[in-house]
């Protein structure tokens, strides 16, 4: 309690405070919340403290800064943060006390202003190894979140008026939108914006269903990086300067990398030019930050934006200097979702999908160099109370004669270009299925054959192939052997291909 100290501030339950409804109004409001919730939390924390601090005792400015940093100048310094992105703050405190009465009334005034955010904390005794501290604070930080308990508010009783977009207990009736709760009134303070998820305009998918896709994006070894990079700085005071550079480059890499995507899919995707205004009715940047990216858009232009993305990927560096170039790679998971489901329930579904190619890219076989690669799985969601992807995937997927349905998640990495899952093959594939100009009744007999059994899409295939239509010369095998099963190597690009192509815009908007 009387030493210097190394605190994490990790908020929670971020993705319920975003996306708890379809209204990028409040999901706007709740993400400008969120983006400085934390040095805001700081800052009233420490002028409430007993007793508190004056301004020439802390410094709260996480921003890059030329010269050296005051913690290490002045002993009159009690706190010194060190970075602060993404729902995470490292901070520096003069005594584990002092941390202690901070930690206090961050927790109150999350509690106080954002309502149903929460905050886990994890301290460590400061050695001279930022690097070091780091490997300890985190490891200490999964243990606290293993038993973290929720702090969420208790839902309405029953003779409680509630809000009928988020079921939560209404505190207050406004003229426009009727009973509302303290949720809502807190984003609806922070909120930038007026326009509705439901606004982006959907298009047909497999069974003749409108779908839009929602995607969550996110980089890979970032831990393993920084702690990396880290261990090239020779003093406290360098690997401070080198996280808050690694932060910016990382936050303002990836939104450049983002920009420019949106600019070649505007440019790329459209049968004829696209206002503004129009473009984004077709996709829509729900919240960047750092490594971390959420979108909602119509299926056409989102796996042109993950493959154009990763493209250009690799012109984007953590950390350059004349010795060290250190690239990122980035997971994503997409889920098509019909256009009655809840925002919240397909983030659900695209984190999953981003947590399964993440786990697929660690496989020791798939390493690269010992990290992960660039890889995207994806998902349909035809029931908004759709159990997990790996028990979907596992009984709902597999069919009577043991063939697995889904080859996915797939790589976009040169090394697994022998593989099924090989992401350009596939991609490939995908366009000479369409070029094979099979009737829509064909392409449908062809995804429901194999759920038919193994005689019945082999005599479907045999048919096809002496009407003139070369199946398997243009698109492989139809079943392929991995990790001792079968899967059906055609099933996701028959799915697929409902979203290849480029998009004719109408006034309608509905293709």
């Amino acid at each position: 309690m009387n030493q210097e100290v190394l605190c994490l501030f990790d908020i929670r339950q971020i993705q319920s405070f975003l996306f708890r409804v379809n209204n990028n109004d409040a999901v706007q409001g709740a993400d400008a919340i969120v983006k400085h919730v934390l040095t805001d939390a700081l800052n009233w924390a420490v002028e409430r403290i007993d007793p508190p601090l004056t301004a020439d005792q802390y410094d709260l400015n996480c921003e890059i800064m030329e010269g050296r940093i005051p913690w290490f100048l002045d002993d009159h310094i009690q706190i010194q943060i060190i970075d602060s992105v993404a729902g995470n703050a490292m901070v520096l405190f003069r005594t584990g006390a002092l941390c202690q009465k901070v930690i206090h009334k961050v927790s109150r005034y999350l509690l106080e202003k954002c309502y149903c955010l929460d905050v886990a904390t994890a301290a460590v005794r400061k050695t001279e190894s930022l690097a070091d501290d780091l490997t300890a604070i985190y490891g200490k930080m999964d243990i606290i979140k293993t038993d973290y308990p929720s702090s969420h508010p208790l839902m309405s009783l029953p003779v409680t008026q509630v809000e009928k977009n988020t079921g939560e207990p209404a505190v207050e009736m406004l003229p426009e939108s009727g009973a509302v709760s303290k949720m809502s009134l807190i984003k609806s303070g922070a909120s930038r914006g007026t326009s509705h998820f439901t606004d982006i305009v959907p298009c047909i998918g497999p069974g003749g269903k409108m779908y839009r896709a929602i995607m969550h994006l996110d980089g890979n070894n970032m831990g393993i990086i920084i702690g990396k990079l880290l261990q090239r700085a020779e003093t406290y005071e360098d690997s401070i300067h080198m996280r808050r550079q690694m932060d910016y480059n990382i936050d303002n890499g990836f939104a450049s990398l983002i920009t420019r995507t949106m600019e070649w899919v505007r440019k790329n995707c459209f049968d004829s030019p696209v206002s503004e205004e129009e473009f984004s009715r077709y996709i829509y940047i729900v919240g960047q930050g750092g490594d971390d990216l959420n979108i909602i858009a119509s299926p056409k232009l989102i796996i042109p934006f993950v493959e154009h993305f990763i493209e250009i990927l690799p012109e984007f560096y953590i950390w350059k200097d004349d010795t060290v170039k250190t690239q990122m790679t980035v997971c994503a998971g997409i889920a098509f979702v019909g256009v009655d489901t809840p925002y919240l329930v397909g983030h659900r579904i695209a984190e999953e999908c981003c947590d399964i190619a993440k786990q697929t890219a660690k496989y020791e076989e798939n390493l690269i160099d010992g990290m992960a690669g660039n890889w995207i799985d994806f998902d349909f969601v035809l029931n908004d109370n759709q159990q997990s992807l790996e028990w979907k995937r596992d009984h709902d997927e597999v069919t009577a004669e043991g063939i697995r349905l889904t080859v996915r998640p797939y790589s976009f990495d040169d090394q697994q270009k022998d593989s099924p899952r090989y992401y350009h093959i596939f991609r490939d594939r995908v366009g000479k299925l369409e070029g094979l100009n099979l009737s829509k009744n064909m392409m449908d007999f062809l995804d429901d054959s194999y759920h038919m059994g193994r005689i019945e899409y082999e005599g479907l295939i045999s048919m096809l192939t002496k009407e003139g239509y070369p199946l398997m010369e243009s698109l492989g095998e139809p079943l392929v052997r991995m990790d001792r099963n079968h899967y059906a190597a055609w099933y996701d690009m028959l799915l697929l291909r409902h979203f290849i192509g480029k998009i004719h815009h109408s006034t309608e908007g509905v293709e």
